[in-house]
């Protein structure tokens, strides 16, 4: 991996620095290292990153899917979603 490759993850899901660095279990220094490519990106911290990617995405997939019967029926009611309340 790369660093170019591992700031487009970043960006991608959304993390900060010090957030990725933590997801992966490294120190923020060394995080830093690996994103301006002063260092090269071992490949078991490049498999982490890679998974908390695929966690994120995992975890974006299941958010935005409806769940259960209530779910249903508002997808019923509101096709289009709800309306607001608030008119502009």
């Amino acid at each position: 991996m790369t660093a170019s490759e591992l700031k487009e993850i970043q960006r991608a899901i959304k993390f900060d620095a010090p957030s990725m660095a933590i997801s992966i279990g490294i120190p923020y220094h060394t995080y830093r290292n690996y994103y301006y490519g002063a260092n090269a990106i071992p490949a078991d911290v490049a498999h982490r990153i890679i998974e908390v990617k695929h966690i994120n995405e995992a975890y974006l997939q299941e958010r935005y899917k409806p769940q259960g019967e209530y779910d249903k029926l508002l997808n019923q009611m509101y096709p289009h979603g709800i309306i607001s309340e608030v008119s502009e």
